[in-house]
Order: structure tokens, then C-alpha cells, then sequence
């Protein structure tokens, strides 16, 4: 079982890109804090028509 946690004004505040593969729009499903940078995090997308992941680095909260 996966367990996630609650949306927030920051995840919710998170431009989702566009799927590199066929431009649906992806949801995010992680942000992972980033130990060398704490100003700073890793997010996670899913397309949810074709499931290829694309990821970024972004600003923390």
C-alpha cells in the first residue's frame, strides 16, 4: 500500500509541465527534499495518459 500525504498550499502552488512525450498535462506525485540544497526540492510528475515520469528541481517552501 502507498500512503500520500495531504495536498498543501505549496504542493498545490507547483506549475505542472506538460508530458514531454504527449503534451497531456502531469500530476504531481512526490517532492523529495534535497539534503545537499535545503532551499531547494525534486518533484516528481506522472502523465497519467501515457505514465512517463518527468522530474525537476524546484524552490522549497
Amino acid at each position: 500500500m502507498i500512503l500520500y500525504k495531504p495536498a498543501t498550499a505549496h504542493s498545490n502552488s507547483i506549475k505542472r509541465p506538460a508530458c514531454s512525450k504527449c503534451g497531456t498535462p502531469t500530476l504531481l506525485f512526490g517532492i523529495e527534499a534535497m539534503p545537499h540544497d535545503p532551499d531547494r526540492e525534486l518533484w516528481s510528475f506522472d502523465c497519467p495518459k501515457c505514465h512517463h515520469i518527468e522530474t525537476m528541481i524546484g524552490d522549497a517552501e
